[in-house]
């Protein structure tokens, strides 16, 4: 589901689009309001007085288009209109996943996560779409895996990192920070933990919330039994192993 691989007609969203309604191609001159005098070749609406100057005069004056004639502002330009519109979301778009390498997740949920996380980058790659990591646990570290050059990272990038508490302020810091890039714009965030860390404080809740109402998801795979009541009410969905 996430990266907004899904059906996109049940996720929908509110554009603005201006569209030019273009002039007819007949006009009929005797119910148009003149409001002004312009420069053109037509010459049905050409001054009387361009045509009491000599013969070849007004033809290269016509010919340059430089005759003085009558013309209607509201008439000659196409009108601009706005509409409402429903655009899908993009479908296959890139994802950040963010994975707990604290101490708690060593053994089982560790096979977990990098079982999973093999496959979640193996389906990006496959699929061209961008996919950054962030690894947290004390402290967070981030890859950007939509440079091709750091695939190459990936094992040395996980290595030796389950040790610690959890802080999951400065992950999610990471990852707004990250949703506000050009290329992870309206990217779906997967979290894979335990959740035995306390829920976003105020601050990082708006910015969630603000990244929610851009058309962002939050995902979370829980490993373990530890409650994730808070996170379950902040999060699109959560599925527990």
């Amino acid at each position: 589901m996430i990266g907004r691989d899904k059906d996109s007609s049940k996720e929908e969203r509110d554009t603005v689009v201006y569209r030019f309604l273009p002039t007819t191609v007949a006009k009929n001159s005797s119910v148009e309001e003149i409001d002004r005098v312009e420069s053109g070749d037509n010459l049905e609406r050409v001054l009387p007085v361009e045509l009491s100057m000599p013969e070849d005069l007004f033809f290269k004056r016509y010919a340059t288009k430089e005759l003085q004639q009558f013309s209607s502002l509201g008439k000659d330009k196409p009108k601009k209109i706005e509409e409402h519109r429903k655009d899908p979301r993009l479908t296959k778009g890139p994802i950040i996943v963010s994975i707990d390498t604290s101490g708690s997740m060593s053994g089982q949920p560790q096979r977990i996560a990098f079982s999973l996380l093999k496959q979640l980058l193996r389906m990006a790659k496959k699929q061209k779409r961008p996919c950054y990591l962030i690894s947290f646990s004390v402290r967070s570290k981030s890859i950007d895996l939509a440079k091709p050059r750091n695939w190459c990272r990936i094992d040395n990038f996980l290595e030796n990192s389950y040790s610690g508490g959890t802080d999951g302020e400065e992950m999610l810091a990471e990852a707004i920070h990250v949703l506000q890039k050009g290329t992870y714009e309206m990217a779906d965030v997967l979290i894979v933990s335990d959740f035995e860390f306390p829920v976003p404080n105020p601050s990082t809740m708006e910015k969630i919330d603000k990244e929610k109402t851009l058309g962002t998801r939050f995902y979370g795979l829980k490993i373990g039994h530890y409650g994730v009541k808070g996170y379950k009410l902040i999060m699109d969905k959560i599925w527990e192993v």
